[in-house]
């Protein structure tokens, strides 16, 4: 029975959502060294950071469809600048049936959300990543005058583009955790009713309950 169970799972789709494949030459040292840290695969991840076929030869061991490909832009805690975003965008440009571009507007750091965002967009980037415990900001700043967030999730709205959001706690040296409860998000979901919204961990692991509330309150909440 276990065996015609696996048999059939097998020929569903899998498609990983939350997959950090970024330029490990971004991270500030001690970052890096937070990641690094016991680490035994990295000879096969400094191959896959090095070439997309690589990571497609990993998905197809592992009998994976399509993966998210995470990046954004944290220079102040973990040293990722903007360059992330080109980075990532030619990375799977030649592979975007199966590799999809995932990257960042810092909403505290730039000067045109709006426009950043539209211009992701048109570079390749298939969904924006917001990090409040790394970027040090609450999802809800556009309520307190952030017009770079507002312009943001403006800007994503517009195009149909999917937000993933950072719910729940990091255990980096320089995350900053309260600002990882996802409450905050409600306030999206309402300001920008037809933004695809993804709450990344599922507020683990100590807001599981507002995030499924959330889930289960906003129809564009996932």
């Amino acid at each position: 029975m276990r065996r015609t169970n696996v048999a059939k799972l097998s020929l569903v789709p899998v498609i990983d959502v939350h997959l950090h494949v970024q330029p490990h030459s971004e991270f500030n040292a001690e970052s890096l060294e937070f990641i690094t840290r016991g680490r035994r695969d990295l000879e096969r991840y400094s191959e896959i950071e090095n070439s997309p076929e690589a990571l497609l030869r990993y998905f197809d061991e592992q009998e994976i469809e399509a993966g998210c490909l995470i990046n954004y832009v944290a220079p102040d805690t973990l040293g990722l600048s903007e360059n992330v975003n080109a980075w990532i965008a030619g990375y799977c440009r030649n592979h975007r049936d199966r590799l999809i571009a995932v990257g960042s507007v810092h909403p505290r750091f730039s000067k045109d959300g709006y426009g950043d965002a539209r211009r992701l967009f048109d570079s390749g980037i298939r969904m924006i990543k917001l990090h409040p415990p790394h970027q040090l900001f609450r999802a809800n700043a556009h309520l307190d005058g952030n017009e770079t967030l507002a312009g943001i999730y403006r800007a994503a709205e517009e195009a149909g583009v999917p937000v993933m959001i950072h719910t729940g706690t990091s255990i980096f040296p320089s995350a900053r955790n309260r600002f990882a409860d996802p409450m905050p998000v409600d306030d999206v979901a309402v300001d920008f009713p037809r933004l695809p919204i993804v709450l990344a961990h599922s507020g683990r692991p100590l807001y599981g309950e507002p995030a499924f509330f959330l889930a289960r309150r906003h129809p564009n909440v996932f």
